[in-house]
């Protein structure tokens, strides 16, 4: 074997009483990342990185800072952020009125023609809220099921129909009395109501599962399940054939079923996910296409687009007035109503909701149409809750890296992903769509969370300083050490922190002077150096 020089040799033993050897600066910096080895292995075996076991205490600590920390800021922004109008508007206005402050977590509008009431679904809140327009008065609140987010008027009986998205069953309102006369089960998680007056049929799209419920609206009994693709949403009932059209968002499908036997009848394939529905007066149906910005008329016994109308922005819901057939379609993404001329396939005028609009409904007598949304959150706010956020996940990053005592970072990264996985599974459902988007935002709350256990190493002199250090955290999975002073700085008076000498140390050629690292386990002192 080769041999060393003197000077090497005296540095060796002088490296410490307990035999540890210095880590040679000839080392370079990814070799410096494998693992010393351990007493009893084989001076030639193949030494590569062994990485620590996660200390699950401290993964489990960080999440729960974490998450309890994001639900303390949700609180304290939900009085802003979850404030909701309903607005009122009529063609010519240009700008929509505000009526009343609505309920948490605004979903589905109707318009009782009978009984001159606006019914809200509040979806956050468990409850409907009906309001007389232009009354002064505040909106009368009825709790029915969990996560109200549909509303459909029997217009014989004047009945509500109610989809419970949360608590997956029907509620059957009675308006007169305020109080539910039925709950029906239902499918996973309902969504949409359509009623066929003359079947006296309520037809409930179930959006997890898939399918649709049929209703007897008399026995108020279930009386089929009818398959009809992935998500089905919207829905709605020709006003002429009484054919049931269903938009199935996950296929990009619109069906029609026929609403006396329950049978799909025809399917026609949409260019981007179809998200509303309305029936027209002539028995065509509107209905509005996200990707594409388009309102399209539909024929139901063919199953073919005749109109074809591009907005300037993405639609959310359709209304029709079925006097004149003039389609309104009000938009989330720029907060604005748009009155079609489907016919001549032309957008008449704009009228500014001031609210980020769910659903949209008409009263047919007056020609007033009412939208229900939440009020916009200042951009300031945005901001200051997203730097708060991240200010979360950098502490709760902290606690998980401060906490191991060893590979602070990539301690914090698994808490962070912990903190993913319950949003996942609680929020999103475990629904495998909603994955990208809970990937794609830890993507940003990762360097937040990295920060942290960064802060927790240096906190704790567990982690070396700069890019090193996160490599070796978070790429390599072995404990980093803290730097110790370097050589040629103190070469000028005191013993080197190596040997003790100085002199030794300055005898050393220049090629070989190196930033001396705190000694690793010992090795045979006639192991070549890399």
């Amino acid at each position: 074997m080769p041999k060393r020089d003197s000077t090497d040799k005296s540095a060796r033993e002088t490296g410490g009483a307990s035999g540890d050897r210095e880590v040679s600066g000839r080392r370079g910096f990814f070799s410096s990342l494998a693992a010393p080895p351990r007493e009893g292995d084989d001076e030639g075996a193949d030494r590569r990185p062994r990485r620590p076991p996660l200390k699950w205490r401290a993964v489990l600590l960080g999440t729960g800072a974490m998450l309890f920390g994001s639900i303390l800021l949700q609180l304290a922004i939900a009085p802003v952020a979850s404030k909701s109008q309903l607005v009122s508007f009529s063609p010519g206005e240009g700008r929509a009125k505000v009526v009343s402050s609505g309920g948490r977590g605004p979903a589905g509008i109707a318009y009782d023609l009978k009984g001159q009431r606006v019914w809200m679904a509040n979806s956050l809140s468990g409850e409907v809220a009906s309001l007389v327009p232009n009354s002064g008065g505040t909106p009368e609140r009825i709790s029915v099921g969990k996560g109200p987010v549909a509303i459909g008027v029997d217009p014989v009986s004047g009945n509500l129909v109610i989809a419970n998205s949360g608590s997956n069953d029907i509620s059957v309102l009675d308006p007169a009395s305020r109080n539910a006369t039925a709950t029906i089960g239902s499918g996973d998680n309902p969504a949409g109501v359509a009623i066929a007056a003359r079947a006296r049929r309520a037809f409930v799209t179930n959006l997890r599962s898939a399918d649709v419920t049929v209703v007897d609206l008399d026995s108020k009994v279930v009386i089929a399940r009818v398959p009809v693709g992935k998500d089905p949403q919207p829905i709605t009932v020709s006003s002429q054939s009484e054919r049931v059209l269903v938009a199935v968002t996950g296929d990009n499908e619109i069906k029609a079923i026929d609403s006396a036997s329950g049978a799909i009848t025809g399917t026609i394939r949409t260019s981007s996910t179809p998200v509303a529905l309305a029936p027209m007066p002539d028995g065509t149906v509107a209905a509005a296409l996200l990707q594409d910005k388009q309102v399209v008329l539909i024929d139901p016994p063919t199953m073919t687009i005749t109109k074809t109308t591009t907005l300037p922005a993405r639609p959310t819901a359709l209304a029709v007035n079925p006097n004149t057939g003039q389609v309104v379609a009000v938009s989330w993404e720029s907060s604005k109503a748009y009155v079609v001329d489907s016919l001549a396939q032309t957008v008449l005028e704009e009228t500014d909701l001031g609210v980020i609009p769910s659903s949209v409904a008409i009263d047919p007598e007056s020609g007033t149409y009412f939208s229900y949304g939440g009020v916009p959150v200042p951009a300031a706010l945005n901001v200051a809750y997203i730097a708060l956020l991240l200010l979360v996940i950098c502490a709760g990053g902290f606690v998980a890296g401060f906490v191991s005592k060893q590979e602070p970072v990539r301690h914090a990264s698994f808490a962070l992903g912990g903190l993913a996985l319950i949003i996942w599974l609680v929020l999103a459902g475990g629904r495998v769509e909603a994955l990208f988007a809970v990937a794609f935002s830890s993507a940003f709350a990762l360097p937040a969370a990295a920060l942290g256990g960064f802060l927790a190493g240096r906190k704790t002199g567990e982690i070396e300083t700069g890019l090193k250090a996160t490599l070796i955290g978070a790429i390599s999975g072995r404990k980093a050490t803290a730097s110790e002073p370097d050589v040629d700085a103190e070469s000028s008076g005191g013993e080197s922190p190596a040997t003790g000498d100085s002199d030794a140390q300055s005898d050393r050629p220049d090629s070989k002077r190196r930033r001396t690292r705190r000694t690793v386990d010992s090795a045979p002192l006639d192991e070549p150096l890399d």
